[in-house]
């Protein structure tokens, strides 16, 4: 009984030194907080091929599978995820890829070029079809539902503006009324039974009925770039302005100071919940909080580069850990985000009571205590028994 005893106080000490070993490396670790303190990092660069770095666009697929890149040299590259290997590379000539769009089942990649519309199926690394144009496609964008796929382009005899194909046998379904600019900015609203879109020359935001092509409504003098949240309610335009495209009101984003001067916004992107904005800036990249947008002067902001840059696009992974960011000059940069502030990104995460360091040690020195606590119970027993010996037969 008593090297019981004496097994139970040592293990308890042992753990008790553990936790307060632990708790002390933990404390002086950089960025460490107990408070919720979101943190971004940039853990690596995707490099295209020499000469070719600007990067047009970056989109990655809904499941999370691959990140798409553009570059102004024509290249589409998939990465895959997480290893970030090169898993595809589609050659579009000598034509720029001006925007890039996936299927909602991740297996196509629509492409608009300068002298039509490809689209690839990236699994089987091949090209679906190709619809020409005489003319610059500027945007694509796939439907909800994956039935559809809208596109902008420059007016030509042809072909308007603003068209949606038909994704089943690829007929031309709707044809928009021809506008005066090529519409610059294009967004599936509703579900896909209505198509927003905003032309630069006329600085008009106008919202079309997907089925007949019949103006619903316009917004008149707004600026890119844009970016749609989640829910469909409000967008994000220009110097940090926000519309709410059910009231029609327009409000500024109380932007804060960091960079000492003013900024100017050059691509915006929502987190897949809608309570952050990413936003690249000729000062740097950014994120606003935005879990309540109707209320702009609540807003904590996190930032993310004060590398001065021309941001081409941005875009958020569909399960919220990574930000991908496109430049003119220089690689896509990927930033991994670690939500609760306690050094170690969110991807890397994968047990959660190990990670929430916090709590592990609470953990440790419960399991101590009660090391402890039997110790003491079979010691007063042992004492309680020399005291007062069982009395025999």
């Amino acid at each position: 009984m008593q090297a019981c005893t004496k097994w139970f106080a040592a293990t308890g000490s042992l753990i008790l030194l553990i936790s307060v070993a632990a708790m002390t490396a933990i404390l002086a670790a950089p960025g460490f907080s107990f408070k919720e303190n979101e943190v971004y990092t940039e853990e690596f660069d995707l490099a295209p091929a020499q000469g070719d770095a600007m990067v047009n666009a970056v989109s990655w697929s809904p499941n999370g599978k691959w990140l798409a890149t553009a570059c102004f040299d024509g290249t589409i590259r998939i990465w895959e995820w997480p290893s970030h290997s090169l898993f595809r590379s589609f050659p579009n000539g000598r034509w720029a890829v001006n925007s890039i769009s996936w299927s909602p089942n991740s297996s196509w990649l629509a492409s608009g070029l300068g002298n039509g519309i490809k689209i690839w199926d990236v699994e089987k690394d091949d090209l679906i079809t190709f619809i020409t144009y005489g003319a610059r496609i500027e945007y694509v964008v796939f439907s909800p539902d994956g039935l559809r796929l809208a596109c902008a382009s420059q007016d030509t005899p042809a072909k308007n503006g603003t068209c949606v194909w038909n994704t089943t046998d690829w007929s031309l379904e709707v044809q928009m009324p021809r506008n005066i600019t090529t519409p610059g900015y294009m967004a599936w609203l509703n579900n896909g039974a209505r198509l927003m879109t905003w032309s630069p020359g006329t600085t008009k935001i106008q919202i079309w009925d997907a089925a007949d092509g019949e103006l619903i409504r316009t917004f008149l003098y707004y600026y890119s770039p844009f970016s749609l949240s989640p829910d469909g309610k409000w967008l994000a335009y220009r110097d940090f302005g926000l519309l709410n495209l059910e009231t029609g009101i327009s409000s500024t984003l109380v932007w804060p100071r960091p960079f000492q001067r003013d900024v100017f916004a050059e691509c915006y992107t929502w987190s897949p919940d809608g309570t952050r904005l990413a936003v690249g800036t000729d000062c740097g990249i950014a994120v606003l909080d935005m879990s309540s947008p109707d209320k702009p002067f609540n807003r904590t902001f996190y930032t993310i580069s004060r590398q001065p840059a021309y941001y081409t696009d941005i875009a958020w992974s569909p399960d919220g850990r990574w930000i991908a960011v496109g430049n003119i000059a220089g690689p896509v940069q990927l930033f991994a985000r670690d939500s609760d502030g306690d050094g170690i990104p969110d991807h890397r995460e994968q047990f959660p009571l190990l990670n929430d360091r916090p709590v592990f040690i609470l953990v440790l020195i419960a399991a101590a205590a009660t090391t402890w606590m039997v110790a003491f119970v079979v010691q007063t027993q042992e004492m309680k028994n020399a005291t007062h010996p069982p009395k025999s037969g």
